[in-house]
């Protein structure tokens, strides 16, 4: 019985293949991360609103949170990349998107939440930058882990008769809270939360301003 050279030439090519491949390793796929949704406050926010829209837009964001994978800040100097865990969206678009939502849920702004700034010719234009947005972590210094999340905040008022927009807020709003342990969910949780927290803030300060 005669062999086909062509068909051992293939064997051997495959055979050498596959002496690279581990097969002992499978891939490991990135596991995706969003915020989770806090409840209303039923404080003082909640009891406010305004008869006007506001134009929120996409936040702006410090250079090292530039990244899907999710940031370790260990002992206040060391930035560590987890290489598997990953934001569902790119951070900035993902506040931004949680604070269009918390908003959009108390109706605080009666005449809604505006999707274009040069088409609805909003009341109020929000505009953010991320300055930081930290999961720490400690190993030899002796801080408690936690959380922190800094925003900067200006809130500019339309000008209609010079039709332009004028600052009425510029504010830097900072929370940070400890982690009840080192999960990285308890971390995503808790900047939830944070989040939360100064979302209220900062609509009860727009609202002392305009009011």
């Amino acid at each position: 019985m005669k062999t086909n050279p062509n068909k051992i030439s293939i064997l051997i090519i495959l055979l050498t293949f596959s002496g690279c491949i581990n097969i002992k390793s499978p891939y490991t796929s990135p596991t995706y991360y969003r915020l989770i949704h806090q409840p209303l406050s039923k404080d003082k926010v909640a009891t406010l609103s305004l008869n006007k829209n506001i134009f929120i837009k996409e936040f702006d964001i410090s250079t090292d949170l530039e990244t899907s994978k999710i940031a370790l800040i260990q002992d206040d100097k060391i930035i560590k990349y987890f290489n598997y865990h990953h934001w569902s969206t790119p951070l900035n678009e993902l506040l931004t998107e949680f604070t269009i939502n918390r908003i959009s849920r108390y109706e605080f702004f009666k005449n809604g939440v505006a999707n274009s700034l040069y088409s609805s010719n909003p009341d109020l234009v929000l505009e953010c930058k991320v300055l930081d947005c930290a999961i720490n972590n400690y190993k030899t210094i002796k801080k408690t882990n936690n959380v922190t999340l800094s925003l900067s905040i200006t809130i500019l008022i339309a000008d209609k008769t010079n039709l332009t927009y004028l600052p009425i807020l510029s504010r830097t709003y900072n929370k940070s809270q400890p982690t009840s342990n080192n999960s990285l969910e308890t971390s995503i949780e808790t900047i939830s939360v944070l989040l939360s927290n100064l979302i209220d803030i900062f609509l009860v300060d727009i609202y002392n301003i305009i009011e």
